[in-house]
């Protein structure tokens, strides 16, 4: 800037004066180097130029500087002088962020730090507010004080005060009218009619500009909301063909069928798709350990007579080498790649006094170098071969070593250039030595009795890292940012620069002692542990932890990585596993409940066994658990269902987590948690599944007697049905009882219980995000024990159930009363474990008096049968109720006025374990059992439909048994549900293994739901839509009669 030296009121000085009551100052520089000294006061002229010593010296008053010496140039300087002083006194007086009436060159950091902090609610587009001083009526301009004549000033340019452009760009007003979802008038994709949305999985901000466009075009009644035909007709040519069924999407969006979708809806069903493939994603991602076996760990294998100090991994060495502080040094070798449990490890006695450190030198031709240092300032080399030791090397140093660490110093490509060996000491000092040669002289110390070579020879350098005081107790270079991490006493975690040796980052305090650290490359993160019950997230040179984790109850001693997871362990010996995506605990894991007598001490991370290893005296591997699919279940799988509508999948386990399942490619679509909860909010038990008449809506009940319904295809909780009662919900169905559609459940409490379904009987839809309650409208009882299973039909309103008794009823759905009861022959002399009715299925077969190509029964709606598309109804169709029992008997009933036992059926195969479940298909004739040992069985029932008519009274004819096609072991777990998916002729098993899988009906297997090599089904071979009244399994009659 040019000096205002025409003006002669201005003296120019050298230097800065101090500003006083007689003279002002203005700085054109940020040093200070250019000054004007302003005369005394007394004169109107002087205390008019000496307004301007208020200007703030920040970059917004130097850019009014800056305006008021370009207006000088023409000639204007008093009136620029006035401009500026003006301008500045508003910006000192009135800042836009809030820092009012104080420069800012004199702001602190704590200042600044308070004045942002966000949890103080602040208008940043808004001026602070300020004690107006109200100016001295009849007093001169000289007599005003500073403050009196800011607000002189500020009333004179109110007219001209603008908020600034950067602030008015950033403005949530212009943000939200320049949103292009909005404005759809303006938008440039308005015009475009060949677009194309591709995948509905991920949308862009066109993509989903474009479907809001068609959205709005389709509404002509302006009500928000459309009906199918007008969201098949908007969304059909803006979606690809890969895209999927439109009409099949509203179904997925329109779960609780009020025959509407609003672009809310939509929207929700979007989001609710992408938050469940990333909650997928991350479940998939999480390792969980197991706690180690007692026999093994701790009971058989030999240890340390003294707690241990230190463990290390020798990875290539396949070792674990400790040491104790009295100097014992052990190498252990596990036992075989699996690692199971430990062998008897090798003793070395190293003669120190007390070991301090212990660490891994350089892994050679045959064998691995080890240094360890002690309290009395000696340093030995051990090379470690096999599983024995012996020493290379001893050496003394100049201080006491508490810590140290190898430096590999390496180029810009990577290549090592050299190795050097950091100590750490009781002063705070870090000190660096050449390793190559350090174990030089100390091999040479190896030839006399006496330390002839000592280490100063080897010295590099040394500098002061933390307080004279502390004591350092962890020490780590990173190569990834090439800096030395130390800890100590002093609360300090400080990053040294190896080449300049010093400091480099230092301030990153915790409130006590540093015990360790470690550093998360994936996240880049340090994470630091201390004597607080809390986990320290740092990123580097940030000085204040950006995360804190929290949940230990005691201080915290290790930290170590573990499957790209966080593992701490604790002075009261909890190690808890962290998810480090999520920054939450994924599980606990209590060592004092392993043996109260080998509490865990030091811990490490094997990758090769999938283990931690911990070590006090004796070691313990806890190994991760082992999960047979990537993205399946890791509890037990309790009841699984298809869809035929969507083609999907819903299955459920014992931690109350439902999945959805894509059939076509086995693939997870969602999954919500914590289905039901008691009322400590603890997860319960799903033990039953099924969905409504239109396939819309899922209802699952629980082991604590509650029952929901929800939309599985967002995972949203649409209404809760209560008045079941205590007990387990065996079993559930929707039903048909004219008028009126139900929701009917069975289970421990003896009773059926009826809701009335809230949708079809026109009630108010549930508000998304309010689930609302029922009431149970009726109960039936009749069984004296636990109902264990039940089928219904719909035609004919029959109801049957099964009890753990033996007992079968048979209800009157009219009158709520028993009709008939079916007694098991030999029920008293059978056990225990035979008596209970595992399963039930309605076989529908054709009457006598129609031809066989018009006797095609309708399918049962609800319970898992075929496709679920109902066939004519035939008039006098012979419905039979087919049982199964742990004592591994088939037995098919009659269910008319005179009810009696048909045919007794034993698979001599499964007497030993019993049959658990049962699958039917009318349509194909196609029965499928399963038994508790995991085998599935596979039979024909066409003899036996085509036999049913003639078995009844007054005929009485034998009923002609199944006849088996296949037999073949699907899991070695007992199987908990079975199901025949009639459309694509495959058999769908969920065991107690926690997986599910897909058979063929010659038990090849298609594969696991989950695992990471999808299968494919959308090609012809694996449909059967159009045979689906036909018999899978031909005979000749059949052949005869198709002829």
């Amino acid at each position: 800037q040019e000096s205002p030296t025409s003006d002669p009121a201005w003296p120019k000085v050298g230097r800065c004066c101090t500003t006083s009551e007689s003279c002002a100052q203005i700085c054109t520089s940020g040093e200070g180097q250019n000054c004007w000294r302003a005369p005394a006061a007394g004169s109107v002229e002087t205390e008019r130029k000496m307004a301007g010593r208020g200007r703030a010296h920040t970059s917004l008053g130097f850019a009014e500087d800056r305006d008021a010496a370009a207006h000088t140039k023409a000639g204007g300087w008093r009136e620029a002088r006035e401009q500026a002083g003006g301008a500045a006194g508003r910006l000192q007086s009135q800042s836009v962020l809030g820092h009012a009436a104080q420069p800012a060159a004199s702001f602190s950091y704590d200042n600044r730090k308070q004045n942002l902090d966000p949890r103080k609610r602040k208008d940043l587009m808004s001026l602070p507010r300020e004690k107006k001083v109200p100016p001295a009526k009849g007093k001169k301009p000289s007599e005003l004080t500073f403050k009196q004549r800011q607000q002189l000033r500020e009333e004179r340019n109110k007219n001209h005060y603008k908020i600034p452009e950067a602030v008015d760009k950033i403005s949530a007003e212009k943000l939200i009218h320049g949103n292009p979802l909005l404005n759809l008038d303006k938008n440039p994709l308005n015009q475009r009619t060949d677009y194309k949305v591709k995948d509905l999985s991920s949308l862009s901000l066109q993509d989903l500009c474009m479907l809001r466009i068609a959205f709005e075009r389709a509404d002509n009644d302006n009500s928000g909301e459309l009906d199918e035909k007008e969201f098949v007709g908007a969304f059909l040519p803006v979606l690809a063909r890969d895209a999927g069924d439109v009409a099949l999407l509203f179904m997925k969006i329109d779960a609780n069928c009020d025959g509407t979708v609003s672009w809310e809806e939509f929207l929700s069903y979007i989001m609710s798709q992408d938050e469940g493939a990333l909650v997928i994603a991350r479940e998939s991602a999480r390792q969980l350990f197991d706690y180690p076996a007692i026999s093994d760990a701790v009971s058989q294998v030999a240890g340390h007579r003294d707690i241990a100090g230190g463990l290390i991994l020798l990875g290539e060495a396949d070792r674990y080498v400790s040491y104790s502080r009295k100097g014992e040094l052990l190498v252990w070798r596990p036992d075989g790649i699996e690692g199971l449990k430990v062998h008897h490890p090798k003793e070395f006695n190293t003669e120190l006094p007390f070991i301090t450190g212990l660490v891994h030198i350089k892994r050679r031709s045959h064998s691995d170098r080890l240094a360890l240092c002690s309290a009395d300032k000696q340093l030995i080399f051990v090379d470690l071969m096999r599983d024995t030791c012996k020493l290379s090397g001893k050496i003394k140093v100049e201080h006491s070593p508490l810590a140290m660490c190898v430096v590999i110093e390496e180029d810009d490509h990577g290549v090592e250039k050299d190795r050097m060996l950091a100590f750490g000491d009781d002063t705070g000092c870090i000190h660096m030595y050449n390793l190559t040669t350090l174990g030089t002289l100390a091999e040479r110390n190896m030839m006399s009795s006496t330390y002839a070579s000592v280490a100063k020879d080897a010295h590099m350098s040394s500098w002061q890292a933390h307080e004279k005081s502390a004591w350092i107790n962890k020490m780590q270079y990173l190569s990834d940012i090439r800096v030395l991490v130390s800890c100590a006493s002093d609360g300090q975690i400080v990053l040294s620069d190896v080449v300049k040796t010093a400091p480099k980052v230092d301030g990153l305090r915790h409130r006590g002692e540093v015990h360790d650290f470690c550093w998360l490359s994936k996240v880049q993160l340090l994470a630091s542990c201390g004597l607080e019950r809390h986990i320290n997230l740092w990123q580097i040179p940030i000085k204040t932890p950006v995360y804190q984790l929290d949940g230990h109850q005691a201080s915290l001693q290790q930290v170590v990585v573990a499957a790209n997871q966080l593992i701490s362990l604790d002075t009261s010996k909890t190690m808890i596993v962290w998810d480090i995506r999520e920054m939450s605990p994924i599980q606990r894991l209590e060592a004092m409940k392993v043996h109260q007598d080998y509490p865990v001490g030091r811990m490490v991370y094997d990758e090769k066994r999938k283990a931690i290893i911990t070590l006090a005296r004796k070691m313990m591997l806890w190994h991760m658990t082992e999960r047979k699919v990537p993205n399946g279940h890791t509890q037990p799988v309790t009841c699984a269902i298809y869809n035929p509508t969507f083609e999907l999948v819903v299955s459920a386990d014992e931690s109350s987590l439902v999945r959805v399942w894509d059939l076509s490619t086995g693939r997870a679509i969602l999954r919500f948690s914590n289905a039901h909860t008691n009322a400590d909010g603890e997860p319960v038990k799903v033990s039953a599944l099924t969905f409504d008449r239109t396939q819309r809506r899922l209802v699952t009940g629980a082991h604590n007697g509650t029952v929901k319904v929800w939309n599985f295809s967002t995972g949203q909780c649409l209404e809760e049905l209560s008045g079941f009662g205590e007990g387990e919900v065996t079993s559930m169905a929707p039903m048909h009882i004219s008028p009126y559609e139900y929701f009917v459940a069975s289970g421990w409490n003896h009773k059926v219980t009826f809701w009335l379904d809230s949708q079809a009987a026109g009630n108010p839809r549930p508000q998304p995000g309010n689930s609302q309650q029922a009431q149970a409208d009726f109960h039936m009882e009749g069984h004296k024990d636990d109902i264990l299973c039940m089928c219904c039909r719909n035609e004919g309103q029959l109801l049957v159930t099964g009890s753990f008794d033996g007992d079968v009823v048979i209800w009157n759905t009219e009158s709520g009363h028993v009709r008939t009861r079916l007694i098991l022959p030999g029920l008293l002399a059978m056990r225990g474990d035979q008596k209970p009715i595992e399963a039930m299925k309605l076989l529908v077969c054709p009457g006598k008096d129609k031809p066989s190509e018009q006797r095609v029964p309708s399918e049962p709606v609800g319970i898992g049968l075929g496709t679920g598309r109902h066939a004519p109804i035939a008039d006098k169709d012979v419905v039979l109720v087919l049982t199964v029992g742990g004592d591994g008997v088939m037995r098919f009933w009659s269910t008319n006025s005179t009810a009696e036992l048909l045919l007794e059926f034993e698979i001599t195969e499964s007497v030993e374990a019993g049959l658990s479940s049962l699958s039917l298909c009318h349509r194909n004739k196609v029965l499928v059992a399963a038994d508790s040992h995991g085998w599935v069985m596979v039979y024909d029932v066409t003899a036996t439909m085509r036999s049913a008519a003639d078995s009844l009274y007054p005929l009485s004819k034998p009923l002609l048994p199944p006849v088996v096609q296949a037999r073949f072991r699907a899991h070695a777990t007992p199987i908990s549900c079975l199901q025949y998916i009639s459309a694509r002729r495959l058999i769908l098993t969920a065991s107690q293994d926690c997986t599910l899988c897909l058979w063929t009906l010659e038990g090849k297997k298609m594969g696991t739901f989950g695992e990471p090599a999808e299968w494919k089904l959308d090609r012809a071979a694996c449909r059967f839509e159009k045979q689906l009244d036909e018999s899978v399994f031909r005979s000749a009659e059949d052949e005869e009669e198709r002829e």
